[in-house]
């Protein structure tokens, strides 16, 4: 998933939960002080973000967390770190290779 994709879905949330217009919405949009969110609001931003991306967010990233980038920036590496891990096989495979 590209980093623009991020991007635009993590706007289109923005725009639909604190109803502010697309284009007001900047990389650099400070989540506290421009959006008047809490830490609870980040961290059920970041939920919904695991939720919509099928990633987990570590409450040490999630404490970095500032700005629209920062969210874009966790979601991508989440992305990565979630590919780049080891997959379990899945139950069909298990079954195949014991019926073999």
């Amino acid at each position: 998933m590209s980093e623009e994709s991020v991007y635009c879905t993590i706007t289109e949330i923005i725009t639909e939960r604190y109803g502010i217009e697309l284009k007001k919405i900047t990389p650099d949009m400070q989540l506290k002080e421009q959006l008047g969110a809490d830490s609870l609001d980040i961290i059920e931003f970041v939920m919904l973000l695991e939720d919509r991306f099928k990633v987990i967010i570590s409450d040490q990233s999630v404490k970095s967390i500032a700005t629209v980038q920062d969210l874009v920036t966790c979601v991508i590496d989440s992305i990565n770190a979630t590919s780049l891990s080891p997959q379990a096989p899945d139950q069909n495979e298990q079954r195949s290779s014991k019926a073999g």
